[in-house]
């Protein structure tokens, strides 16, 4: 199964993974599902709703086949002739009843002080964040008499070789701040908009990209910056591998980068944080680039070799059960496909789906005989 939009109640109720979720409390499934509802809050009333159909399959029916539970979610769905179905308790929402309520002239005194303590808490909350040092100024602070600033107005990126032999592809309408000087013990940039970065291998001395909510670490790696709209931000490797951290976590109380467990994320892997709601969202790029390239075997080749291969070529991740396929052979060249093409060309046969959870592919395959 594709990397696709769930719009209808047939997207989800007949997904295997959406199944496994449902019914046996897969953790790789669950993982992704409750992931995917916090970054898709609007569809949670359709969540809710195909949920339901499928926790009404009858307990004897939840270890058939995956046709026979296809079959019998078919027919949950033409007996409920569009009537309400009884959503799944953890997940209702109840909507309270209205009621009246009367103020005594005593009470106001007590409402009154609630507020004032709630706005209290309010600006206490508001200027404790917004107390942190603007993440510009702080860096900006720092190199006083080295600072070099770019911004491009031009219609195409910009190229910027910096003092360590790095360089920085900066986009247009974008800003990169950094230092001419060479720094003993780390290099850094601060930018402000879109760019690519080839970071020269430097194990001694980090690679640091700030950002007005992130920062990205790596002593050597290929990856790209970009701000997006509603304060999100979205980092994706390329080569190697960076660590991503929240800015707000390495201010709170000035915690050094030791004691933040930041988020890696390996080539063609992409990190999206929303300062809004705190939350971040690990998956694939679109089109993921060949980082090995590695020769596979034309004929006879066994799915878990090439599952193997394909896992090696892109560096992506691929969870399977190896003896569960251990019996299955395909003739399939995946020299020329895609990455997508080549996990459709390997599952079509088998008769398995995959889904992309947290930046992994998780294939979901019965096996061969």
């Amino acid at each position: 199964m594709e990397n696709k939009e769930y719009n209808t109640v047939e997207d989800f109720v007949f997904n295997k993974s959406f199944q496994e979720w449902v019914l046996n409390n897969d953790p790789y499934s669950t993982r992704f599902w409750l992931n995917w509802i916090s970054y898709n809050p609007d569809k949670t009333p359709l969540v809710n709703y195909s949920r339901a159909i499928v926790d009404s399959l009858p307990v004897h029916k939840r270890e058939a086949s995956e046709d026979e539970i296809n079959d019998q979610i078919e027919q949950i769905i033409s007996s409920t002739n569009g009537q309400p179905v009884v959503l799944p308790g953890d997940l209702i929402t109840p909507r309270p009843r209205k009621r009246v309520l009367t103020i005594s002239r005593r009470n106001w005194i007590k409402i009154v002080a609630i507020f004032v303590f709630a706005v209290a808490c309010t600006w206490y909350l508001v200027t404790k964040h917004s107390g942190y040092p603007d993440p510009y100024k702080s860096f900006a602070s720092g190199y006083t008499n080295s600072l070099v600033e770019v911004f491009n107005d031009a219609d195409t990126a910009e190229a910027i070789s910096l003092v360590d032999g790095s360089r920085v592809w900066l986009e247009s309408k974008s800003r990169l701040s950094y230092t001419s000087d060479l720094l003993p013990e780390k290099r850094e940039v601060f930018l402000s908009g879109k760019a690519r970065l080839s970071i020269r291998k430097d194990p001694a001395r980090p690679f640091f990209v700030y950002t007005q909510s992130t920062i990205a670490k790596s002593t050597g790696a290929e990856l790209e910056v970009e701000g997006l709209p509603d304060k999100k931000m979205m980092i994706t490797a390329r080569q190697g591998s960076v660590q991503v951290f929240k800015r707000r976590d390495i201010h709170e109380g000035g915690t050094p980068f030791s004691k933040v467990a930041g988020i890696v994320i390996t080539p063609n892997q992409q990190l999206v944080y929303n300062e809004a709601n705190n939350l971040t969202y690990k998956t694939l790029v679109t089109d993921p680039a060949v980082v090995a390239k590695n020769q596979v075997a034309i004929s006879s080749s066994s799915a878990v070799a090439l599952l193997t291969a394909l896992q090696d070529r892109y560096s992506i991740p691929i969870i399977f059960d190896q003896e569960a396929l251990s019996h299955c052979r395909l003739s399939t060249d995946i020299n020329a496909m895609s990455f997508y093409g080549a996990l459709d060309a390997i599952c079509k046969p088998l008769r398995a789906s995959y889904e992309v959870m947290d930046g992994n592919v998780l294939i979901n395959a019965a096996g061969c005989k």
